[in-house]
């Protein structure tokens, strides 16, 4: 207690003198720093996020990663300075050796496995022949061998599917455009879009685009203090959009706000309550006869879900902040992005993404990670207001874009728990698109219905009910999110037209012949796929092991304030997804893989873009991104090692007619034997 009361009231002096008395080394010190912060990853992180992250006008007590290593190392030597470490070391050292038990659970259920798919009717031999192969892998390698084995599957089920000659993109002007975030969720309602579009509506045509639609902005709602990012966290916002109420509109602007106020006032004081000490077991005296009843009917009788009715406001970019020739330039390098230069449709809709969900604690995962965890329709919205500009299409047409007069961008938001979008600003459109837009909305509409009926197929629960579950607060998995991603497509649309890529890949509109100088793809693959691996990696160590990487059982959790969730009622932060995010009955839904970057352009390109990119070089290195490539269509996919060699698809293995399971193992086995 002594030794306490006279260190100084600076961290870093706490730790230097912690260590000290701890007998840690020079040497060892940045390693001793690490271990104390990995112990509290959870609060670790938080204090990462307020040192890094967090507005400057946070009201919360300033948290850092230096605060948490300084009490945790103090506390450490503490024990050893008083004697109590000698103590519990008095009973031994615990000497870890081989885990024996848990290899051979491994290998008899990697035999299960493989006998479920070769030999499902097969006898003890074929799973002794099956058992005889595996054996030979040793176990210090069996799980990241498996893992290898597991991602050249997935690998060769995707090229072979994609293993076809691209017909290359339509020379007709199309009806319409639907431009979509990457997210793998939008992936099944293009394919209904399309597929439906050119029955209803004529010639329609989807692209894939990062969530924020190529403008890194952040924006101020009506009735918003401050400005709040809507980027990926890779970049810094360039610019600022603002949220206005419509001139015609604004007392029905004024009387929503009021509403909002006074729900928000009521719900703050609730929460504070309901946060409190000692508070909440008054709040369930007092309001307990409103609350309860209320609680009842929600649970038994939940709300439907229904569309969000767009506001009757605007969603502009700050005039004053940026010159004509900046907001120019941002046009352009959205459209050149894209890949939309020319044929532009009338009717050009951007669709950002959001989850609608109630009692969530995890919703932002459920929300556009391009968009850094937010909706994305006050992007679409800013966005198709300046590409709408006649002072920046004038400044297009000089820069050698130019937009038809009679190609209006309209904004959408695609509600991915219900599969529901609502069209915003339609009050401005031309006259002469209203029956073009009643046509997108009911097919919209068709469209939502089928991918629902597809997601319904994977989610447990009554299929009639698969669109109302983001309003159901007792529901636990309001959807699967990005569970099962596994791909990220870069390349043109006519690539994957037609193809069931089944909701597993982000796809990324790209189109090598419209980028000379390779800018393009540098700009995909050093910001929207590194977002993509992000997301695939949170979903990879959530499933692999839910209790450390992932946030363990939803059920369990409490919240922390509005900081955080613990399991029960202590304990660090948890990180990472829930295992209902993950995980169903047990069983895994997410097939933990490593993301696959699938990329139609030149491979020297390519290269050349890994090695300026340190970022890259790393993730490649390692295998957490996985490359295959085509330089041009007619070509078979090549894949990518991770020295930076090149290795052609081979064509799929036909075993020799009337070669029995167990003979065509043990040839494998013979084969793999002569080859080592």
């Amino acid at each position: 207690r002594a030794w306490i009361a006279d260190l100084d009231d600076d961290a870093a002096s706490v730790i230097d003198q912690s260590f000290t008395l701890a007998g840690v080394a020079d040497d060892n010190r940045i390693d001793e720093i690490r271990g104390h912060l990995c112990r509290l990853a959870g609060w670790s992180g938080l204090a990462k996020w307020r040192t890094e992250w967090a507005h400057p006008d946070e009201s919360r007590p300033p948290l850092s990663p230096i605060d948490i290593v300084a009490v945790r190392s103090l506390l450490e030597a503490s024990v050893i300075g008083s004697g109590l470490a000698t103590e519990m070391a008095d009973s031994g050292p615990m000497i870890l050796g081989p885990d024996t038990q848990h290899d051979e659970a491994l290998l008899e259920a990697r035999i299960t496995a493989v006998a479920a798919v070769l030999a499902p009717a097969g006898n003890q031999a074929d799973r002794a022949a099956i058992g005889a192969v595996l054996a030979e892998v040793p176990a210090t390698s069996r799980s990241s061998m498996w893992l290898d084995a597991q991602e050249r599957a997935v690998d060769a089920r995707l090229l072979s599917t994609l293993d076809r000659l691209d017909p290359g993109k339509a020379t007709d002007r199309p009806d319409a455009l639907l431009v979509f975030c990457i997210d793998v969720r939008s992936e099944g309602l293009r394919s209904h879009i399309e597929s439906l579009g050119n029955e209803s509506l004529g010639s329609i045509e989807t692209l894939g685009f990062a969530g924020f639609f190529g403008v890194p902005m952040h924006i101020r709602k009506l009735g918003w203090e401050h400005h709040e990012a809507r980027c990926p966290v890779l970049v810094s916002p360039a610019i600022g959009a603002t949220e206005q109420a419509r001139t015609s509109r604004i007392e029905n602007v004024a009387g929503t706000l009021r509403r909002q106020r006074t729900v928000a006032g009521l719900l703050a004081a609730h929460k504070g309550a309901k946060y409190g000490p000692g508070s909440p077991f008054a709040l369930a005296e007092t309001a307990g006869w409103i609350l309860g009843p209320n609680a009842a009917r929600r649970t038994f009788l939940p709300p439907p879900s229904t569309p969000e009715p767009a506001p009757a406001t605007r969603m502009i970019l700050d005039d004053d902040e940026v010159l004509l020739e900046q907001r120019t330039f941002f046009a352009e390098s959205v459209l050149n992005t894209m890949g939309l230069t020319d044929r532009f449709a009338p009717l050009v809709m951007l669709c950002g993404h959001t989850s609608r969900t109630t009692n969530n604690a995890h919703a932002t995962a459920l929300e556009c990670g391009a968009c850094a965890g937010a909706s994305g329709d006050d992007n679409a919205r800013a966005v198709a207001t300046l590409l709408n500009s006649p002072d920046v299409r004038h400044g297009l047409a000089e820069r050698g874009i130019t937009i038809p007069d009679d190609t209006w961008f309209l904004a959408g938001l695609h509600d991915t728990a219900s599969d529901r979008v609502t069209v915003f600003d339609a009050a401005d459109l031309p006259s002469g698109h209203h029956p073009i837009l009643t046509s997108l909305e009911a097919l919209l509409e068709a469209a939502g219905h089928h991918q629902a009926a597809a997601r319904a197929q994977h989610l447990p629960g009554p299929a009639t009910r698969v669109r109302e579950r983001g309003a159901d607060w007792a529901q636990v998995r309001p959807e699967w999110g990005l569970a099962r991603n596994s791909a990220f497509i870069i390349g043109p649309r006519s690539m994957t037209a037609g193809i069931d890529l089944e909701g597993r890949a982000f796809l990324h509109s790209y189109d090598a012949e419209n980028d000379p100088t390779g800018r393009v793809l540098e700009t995909i693959m050093t910001a929207p796929l590194i977002v993509g691996h992000w997301i695939s990696a949170q979903y990879y160590f959530s499933t692999v092991d839910p209790d450390v990487f992932g946030a363990g059982n939803k059920l369990l959790h409490n919240p922390v304030g509005t900081t955080g969730v613990i399991s029960g009622d202590r304990g660090d932060l948890r990180v990472g997804l829930p295992l209902q995010s993950t995980h169903v009955d047990g069983e895994r839904f997410h097939q933990p893989v490593r993301l696959l970057a699938v990329i139609q352009a030149d491979l020297v390109r390519i290269e050349t873009i890994i090695a300026n990119n340190p970022i890259l070089r790393t993730l490649t290195g390692g295998s957490w991104i996985r490359i295959a490539a085509r330089s041009h269509p007619d070509e078979r996919w090549s894949t990518r090692t991770p020295s930076g060699t090149w290795i052609e698809m081979p064509r799929a293995f036909d075993p020799e007619p009337g070669l029995t399971t167990t003979g065509l193992i043990t040839t494998g086995l013979t084969l793999n034997k002569e080859h080592t």
